[in-house]
């Protein structure tokens, strides 16, 4: 267990306190074989409606919005398993960092930060987060130079051909790929909507295939598991697990499809109603199991 003091507070100063000073909004870290990296929003903490517990507009209420780009702070992960802060690097990007895809180290050195991003928040949803213009982004880390590159992988146009995807989110891969160079991540498109799907984005060909059995047809996060723990076959010779709710029939399955085809291989019916849009996991061995489990 380690502290870091990543932002101040004194009380009668309050909103006074420059942003850049503030507590920003944090969605996840990452975590690569040297670095550890706290990713900071371009929303910062709104003092004064905090202590009055102003929740009129939901959570995401109480960072409002903000200029002050997305910023990155690198701890390098020592011997002992520590960390020591050794840089925060500023990008040139405005907006949300949600989910990880994944995130390594390339070859020559620099942080990959595979991430879904969005715009800022708008306060009026009342606790909703603005995924409805969410892409898949890789942000570039540079200690050396201090800089931060931000390529969009997955948006709504790929290699030129349009697609009808409003948002990219929940994305998942190959997990003997983490924190390593992969090619392929399983998103759920258009999340929350009825016209959500399952897509399969091949980030070196820049194309997508897509699991959408019917209109009714409401998936949620998807979750790859490989043919085998410690074999080295393909990554993505697997198959990809979804709980998804047929809102006609009013029942929920769990999908089981190719994860090289996006073929359904199975559908297993479940005994209620599962809401759309949650977070799913695989854990491959029962004692793995337990010890998730028991945090919980």
């Amino acid at each position: 267990v380690f502290y870091q003091e990543i932002a101040s507070f004194r009380y009668m100063d309050r909103n006074k306190q420059p942003l850049s000073q503030r507590a920003a909004y944090q969605h996840t870290i990452a975590r690569t074989q040297n670095y550890l990296v706290t990713i900071l929003g371009s929303h910062r903490l709104d003092y004064g409606k905090l202590l009055a517990r102003d929740f009129n507009k939901g959570f995401f209420g109480l960072f409002p919005k903000s200029d002050q780009p997305i910023e990155f702070m690198i701890f390098k992960v020592l011997q002992d398993g520590s960390v020591d802060l050794i840089d925060t690097v500023e990008s040139k990007s405005v907006g949300m960092v949600w989910h990880l895809s994944n995130c390594y180290e390339d070859n020559c050195g620099r942080i990959i930060i595979d991430a879904t991003t969005g715009s800022i928040v708008d306060q009026d949803q009342k606790d909703k987060s603005d995924v409805g213009n969410s892409s898949l982004s890789r942000f570039t880390i540079d200690l050396k130079s201090g800089t931060v590159d931000i390529d969009t992988l997955v948006s709504r146009s790929i290699n030129g051909a349009n697609y009808t995807a409003a948002s990219y989110e929940f994305p998942n891969i190959n997990y003997k790929y983490h924190q390593k160079q992969y090619r392929y991540s399983y998103i759920l498109a258009d999340a929350y909507e009825s016209s959500s799907y399952i897509a399969k984005a091949d980030l070196d060909l820049g194309t997508e295939v897509r699991l959408k059995p019917s209109e009714n047809w409401v998936p949620s996060e998807p979750v790859f598991v490989p043919r085998s723990v410690e074999g080295d076959e393909d990554e993505d010779d697997g198959v990809v697990l979804t709980v998804a709710v047929d809102t006609k029939l009013g029942n929920s399955s769990l999908v089981i499809a190719d994860g090289k085809t996006m073929k359904i291989l199975a559908t297993v019916k479940a005994p209620i109603v599962c809401n759309f849009g949650l977070h799913c996991t695989y854990v491959p061995h029962e004692e793995e199991f337990l010890q998730v489990t028991s945090k919980y």
